[in-house]
């Protein structure tokens, strides 16, 4: 569903299958904007977007989480590590 907005939106949708690599592919392809699933298998979105966040060509992609998450510590942890939306 958000592969359709983003494009219907006019932004060129990349899909990356392989959730261990997600920061390599953003770092690697630099896009606009990173829709990001907090809860991903093998490695956790915060560590994904602890790595963006670090990194000096990334920084300052916009990160949205695409998963709504009811919890107050998540919110705060989004906010402090600069996510564009929080998940709640």
């Amino acid at each position: 569903m958000s592969r359709t907005l983003f494009s219907l939106a006019g932004f060129q949708v990349i899909t990356i299958g392989r959730f261990w690599v997600i920061a390599e592919a953003v770092i690697a392809d630099k896009p606009d904007i990173v829709p990001l699933d907090l809860i991903l298998p093998r490695k956790h979105g915060y560590d994904v977007l602890r790595e963006l966040k670090a990194n000096f060509s990334t920084r300052n992609i916009p990160v949205i989480s695409r998963r709504n998450i009811q919890c107050l510590f998540r919110t705060a942890l989004s906010h402090s590590l600069g996510i564009s939306v929080p998940g709640c």
